[in-house]
């Protein structure tokens, strides 16, 4: 039988599923930022996207479903010459607040030459255009990137990798999606806890890495004129590879290791469940 505050509480909850979406909220920010200096954003929630460009300082705009942003999040700013920072703290609210549909995004255009830092709470992240380092995090959704000029770090708690043309090392992980890289021209160590991987390395880079998942097939391109030791195996499938690597006796249907070109820095790769395909980079 239903009781008297879950009869009182039940319109009220139903109330707040169906209640129409408010009018939104868009905030802009243009902040002090010069070439070679460095942008955080770190945020308790929302889906960011970073631009750079040829311009010095950095435009924010947020935007909203809901037209009490303001007031549900402390938002903070900071600007000098060499560091961007903008904050989003979500403040303490109660269950027909929780219930509300809710969905915020950032845009943000820095110069091209910045350092990036961007942390949130539950949201893609999409990344394009900078020459330097960029640390990504998010506590649940995709992370797309495009051109990047220095190292790469990633980390998502749920959702897939799409990383493209980056020139320094990549440190990529995820705890459930596909990985897939490509152009990639340094070390790469790449981690997911269940998803296919695809890594295709650009021509030249003999630089080498780590990757691993613990459920799906594995696609990885070398270029065949690189110098690595790999070590390729599966705990649940095939290795097959169209490169020279090892001799005829270190090859197994699970397994193939040993030296290609001249060897050198080493190149391991692992699955715990599907087959690995290993193949020739295109020039």
């Amino acid at each position: 039988m239903m009781t008297l505050s879950c009869r009182l509480l039940l319109p009220a909850l139903l109330l707040a599923v169906v209640l129409p979406a408010r009018a939104g909220t868009r905030i802009e920010k243009s902040l002090r930022l010069e070439p070679g200096g460095r942008f955080i954003l770190d945020s308790s929630a929302g889906s960011v996207t970073v631009s750079g460009g040829p311009a010095s300082g950095a435009r924010v705009v947020i935007t909203s479903n809901r037209d009490d942003m303001e007031s549900r999040y402390t938002l903070r700013y900071e600007e000098s010459p060499g560091l961007a920072r903008v904050t989003a703290v979500k403040k303490a609210s109660g269950l027909l607040e929780w219930l509300r549909a809710e969905s915020m995004h950032f845009e943000v255009q820095i110069p091209s030459r910045t350092q990036l830092e961007v942390q949130t709470g539950g949201g893609s992240i999409s990344v394009s255009s900078l020459s330097r380092d960029a640390k990504l995090r998010t506590s649940g959704g995709s992370i797309e990137v495009s051109g990047i000029g220095g190292r790469l770090e990633t980390h998502t708690s749920g959702g897939s990798l799409d990383l493209r043309d980056v020139k320094g090392d990549i440190l990529a992980h995820t705890s459930g999606g596909s990985i897939s890289i490509s152009g990639a021209e340094g070390r790469v160590d790449a981690e997911t806890s269940g998803g296919s991987v695809e890594v295709r390395f650009a021509p030249g880079n003999s630089k080498g890495g780590r990757i691993e998942t613990s459920g799906g097939g594995m696609e990885i391109a070398i270029d065949p004129k690189a110098d690595l030791q790999v070590v390729a195996s599966t705990s649940g499938g095939t290795v097959d590879t169209d490169l020279p690597i090892g001799q005829p006796r270190t090859r197994s249907r699970s397994e193939v290791s040993g030296k290609l070109g001249k060897g050198g820095d080493m190149l391991r790769v692992h699955t715990s469940g599907g087959s690995i395909r290993i193949l020739a980079t295109s020039h």
